[in-house]
């Protein structure tokens, strides 16, 4: 009797919770579902009328930092001078190795969206690379070094363009080669 009791109030607990589905996965593997809810989070910080202000700015900010929150991974400023932004850094095995950067263009969703679904994956998957990866979203549309860490220019920039985004299967084999590129 205890144990349907129990089993009762956790069927009763577990209704009324509330349902995070807007949230992805977290999980090893890189999916189209996680990224269209990226897609979807970050449309809704955009205004109506396109115009991409301070507000939207700022929700787009609180997105995004929300997100790398929820990764484990701490937020900042972009040190790349262009003003807009945010990066988030995984520090690497070893110190000393030139840092692997993945950028967006801060307005491009498709990019963004990407780069976040790397940045979980990254987060999932062992052993942990040996040199640091940032994940940077900035207002520029390819990355400027000007005003970066000079320690960053010893690795490589990975910018996801050009995202098939109405082909599920494409998408995820693009996005499982760029992160293969930052290992």
């Amino acid at each position: 009797m205890r144990f349907r009791l129990s089993l009762l109030w956790f069927a009763a607990a577990f209704a009324v919770s509330p349902c995070t589905f807007a949230q992805s996965s977290f999980g090893p593997e890189i999916s189209a579902e996680d990224f269209s809810q990226h897609l979807q989070g970050l449309a809704a910080t955009e205004p109506a009328g396109h115009r991409f202000g301070d507000h939207a700015e700022a929700l787009r900010l609180s997105y995004l930092r929300y997100q790398f929150t929820r990764l484990g991974l701490p937020t900042g400023p972009s040190r790349c001078g262009d003003g807009h932004g945010l990066q988030a850094e995984l520090e690497g095995a070893e110190n000393g190795r030139g840092a692997v950067v993945y950028y967006a263009l801060w307005t491009d969703n498709a990019q963004v969206a990407g780069v976040l679904e790397i940045a979980e994956r990254f987060m999932t998957s062992r052993p942990r690379p040996a040199h640091a990866v940032i994940f940077r979203f900035g207002a520029e549309p390819h990355p400027v070094p000007a005003g970066c860490n000079p320690a960053e220019n010893a690795g490589r920039v990975i910018q996801p363009e050009r995202l098939p985004t109405g082909d599920a299967m494409a998408l995820v084999d693009k996005l499982i080669a760029l992160q293969r590129q930052g290992r």
